[in-house]
């Protein structure tokens, strides 16, 4: 399987990744490795992961406090957003529409 951002949710992750590189260059290592091992098991079971609403799922990521947003599109997963547990995940609402 293979998978993809939404833009918007790739926009996040650098993002992200920056704020932690801005104070430490081994906590934004350790923040990507983090997310592409969520990715990873994602993608090795994607079904192993809560539904929230009817077609996406959520992957968290304990250790920094971040949830990945997903779904399941054809053969591929569509990472929808990666925000932080006191974000609002509401965010990847208005991307449903998009592909």
């Amino acid at each position: 399987m293979i998978f993809s951002f939404h833009p918007a949710a790739e926009g996040e992750y650098f993002e992200a990744a920056n704020f932690y590189k801005n104070h430490s260059v081994k906590v934004s290592e350790s923040f990507i490795f983090e997310i592409e091992k969520g990715i990873q098991q994602i993608l090795d079971n994607p079904l192993a992961w809560a539904e929230v609403e009817p077609g996406i799922r959520r992957y968290l990521v304990r250790r920094f406090s971040f949830a990945i947003y997903y779904r399941i599109k054809e053969e591929r997963i569509q990472i929808m957003a990666v925000v932080h547990f006191n974000k609002r995940p509401v965010s990847y609402k208005n991307r449903i529409g998009d592909k």
